[in-house]
C-alpha cells in the first residue's frame, strides 16, 4: 500500500507555535520564581552585613571607653578607621544608605524600623558619640522590617 501513496518531497523540521509558546511560558514562570528567591536572598545578605557592621561598631565603641571618666567617646574619625575602603559604613550608613542610629543613655526599648532618617530621639552614627555613660546602637533590617540593636556593656 505504501508504494501507491504519493511521496512527500518537502520535509518539515522545527517546532510548532504551540510548542514554542509552552516553552516560553515555562521559562517565564521559572524566571519569576528565581527572581523572587534571589531578591529575598539579597535582602538577607544585606541584613547579615548590617548585623556584622553594627557588631564592629559596638566593639569599637566599647574599646574607646575612657576608663577614668567611665564614658564612651567615639568620633567620626574612629568610625571611618574601623571601615577602611567601605565608604558607606565609614559614613555611618548601612548597605542601602540607611543610617545606623544610636541613643544615649542606654534604652530598654528598641525603635521601630526606619528607612530614611533616624527615629525621633535617636541620632545618626555619622557624627560619633560624645562622652556618654551608656549607649544603644541600632540598624533597621530589610527582610524582617524589624531592628537589630546592641547596647553598651555598662548599664
Amino acid at each position: 500500500m505504501k508504494k501507491y501513496l504519493p511521496k512527500n518531497t518537502r520535509t518539515i523540521a522545527g517546532f510548532t507555535l504551540i510548542e514554542l509558546m509552552v516553552a516560553i511560558a515555562i521559562v517565564a514562570v521559572l524566571s519569576a520564581i528565581g527572581l523572587v528567591a534571589f531578591s529575598s536572598v539579597q535582602k538577607n545578605s544585606r541584613d547579615a552585613r548590617r548585623r556584622a557592621e553594627l557588631q564592629t561598631i559596638a566593639s569599637a565603641i566599647e574599646s574607646a571607653k575612657d576608663q577614668d571618666a567611665g564614658t564612651f567617646t567615639f568620633t567620626a574619625a574612629n568610625l571611618s578607621s574601623e571601615f577602611p575602603g567601605n565608604t558607606k559604613a565609614a559614613a555611618g550608613t548601612d548597605p542601602s544608605s540607611y543610617p545606623y542610629c544610636y541613643k544615649t543613655p542606654l534604652t530598654a526599648t528598641n525603635p521601630a524600623a526606619w528607612t530614611t532618617g533616624c527615629p525621633a530621639g535617636w541620632t545618626a552614627m555619622s557624627g560619633g558619640i560624645a562622652a556618654a555613660a551608656s549607649w544603644t546602637v541600632c540598624t533597621s533590617l530589610e527582610a524582617s522590617s524589624t531592628t537589630f540593636c546592641i547596647s553598651s556593656l555598662t548599664r
